[in-house]
């Protein structure tokens, strides 16, 4: 499913204007950026929990170049999904 897809979705299960669906899920993902961006912690409940990891660095053979380079330090993106929502998922729970 797209972005486009999910926007559909929502806005005939909530009969709200694609618009304004559009506006709600653009501001919570811009929203959760800026949570995570400054290192907290981001819980959903019965969906999961997202955070920012960070990576050491480390060093990478390049088999084709015969070199070995230097992968620098970065921060990732962790989620951690909920047992319910994995639940629901496998058809466990409705």
């Amino acid at each position: 499913m797209n972005y486009k897809k999910l926007l559909n979705e929502v806005a005939a299960k909530t009969h709200v204007d694609e618009k304004d669906v559009d506006s709600v899920l653009e501001s919570m993902f811009e929203r959760m950026g800026v949570f995570l961006d400054r290192g907290d912690t981001l819980a959903v409940y019965s969906f999961g929990i997202f955070s920012m990891k960070h990576k050491q660095s480390k060093r990478m053979y390049n088999p084709k170049t015969k070199t070995t380079e230097v992968v620098p330090a970065r921060e990732d993106l962790a989620f951690h999904v909920s047992p319910t929502f994995k639940d629901k998922c496998n058809g466990k729970q409705e």
